[in-house]
């Protein structure tokens, strides 16, 4: 949880909800209490009803009669809007990230850069073909450290709260429906590389358009993934079905006849 003291209470609770959705600890299809968070926190219940309030406005939340409030999930053309006001802003902020960071910024760019690189490694180096959850945290940390580096550099507040809104509800539908495989790993440490490059250099142009391409791609990836996943649910469930209609010929096929009627 924040501890700015400007913060009102009703922040501190939002700030903090968002934190859980975007580490995957509130996923999608999850009941949200608030008693439980109102707990966690240290706080009444009131600021945390506002802020699943203002949550659900801005689409994260379902409130569901007789069950409660849900984590929902975002479709896909939510993604697709979402990715497209991405490139936009990010685009942007990393031109003027060529001419503000300073050699304190760069280096930690570079730091975050390597951390995705390593831990692409490292799932290759221990023949994992999907990320588990420890590395897909540092990955998580790694990448939205790069990102908000960018973005900071802008010093804009309102695009600020724009991105960070958009990236929970980002890595909700993430955690929903993607798996991220080594090949996803792998091509963010190259983007990722391709945008510091530009940075370092100065090269303005370069760093807009590598920067762009990497939420296209990153995008692209999101909705392979989802595609993926929902391959194999499908197959799961015909492969339960085929188990159950196999086990119910057994039965009859096993079954003694019954007595003919005297």
């Amino acid at each position: 949880m924040s501890s700015n003291p400007n913060e009102t209470s009703r922040q501190k609770a939002y700030t903090f909800i968002q934190k859980k959705l975007l580490e995957g600890e509130i996923r999608a299809g999850d009941l949200v209490s608030e008693l439980a968070l109102a707990a966690e926190i240290g706080m009444s219940r009131t600021p945390v009803r506002e802020a699943i309030g203002q949550l659900e406005i801005e689409g994260l939340f379902d409130k569901v009669p007789r069950v409660g409030t849900i984590v929902r999930l975002p479709d896909q053309r939510e993604l697709r809007e979402l990715y497209e006001v991405r490139e936009a802003l990010e685009s942007h902020a990393a031109t003027i990230a060529t001419t503000v960071l300073d050699d304190e910024g760069m280096a930690e760019m570079e730091r975050l850069h390597k951390e995705v690189q390593a831990i692409s490694n490292e799932t290759q180096a221990r023949g994992l073909e999907f990320l588990d959850e420890p590395l897909l945290h540092r990955f998580f940390e790694a990448d939205i450290g790069f990102h908000s580096m960018i973005i900071g550099a802008t010093d804009n507040r309102r695009t600020l709260k724009i991105i960070n809104e958009f990236r929970v509800v980002q890595r909700v539908y993430e955690y929903g429906r993607m798996t991220y495989t080594l090949d996803v790993i792998d091509s963010a440490a190259r983007e990722h590389g391709k945008v510091f490059d530009a940075l370092r250099r100065g090269a303005k142009d370069e760093a807009r358009e590598a920067m762009a391409e990497h939420i296209r791609s990153s995008l692209d990836h999101a909705l392979r993934g989802a595609d993926r996943r929902s391959e194999v649910a499908i197959a799961e469930a015909m492969a339960l079905t085929d188990a159950i209609v196999s086990a119910s010929k057994s039965k009859r096929k096993f079954r003694r006849p019954l007595a003919s009627a005297q």
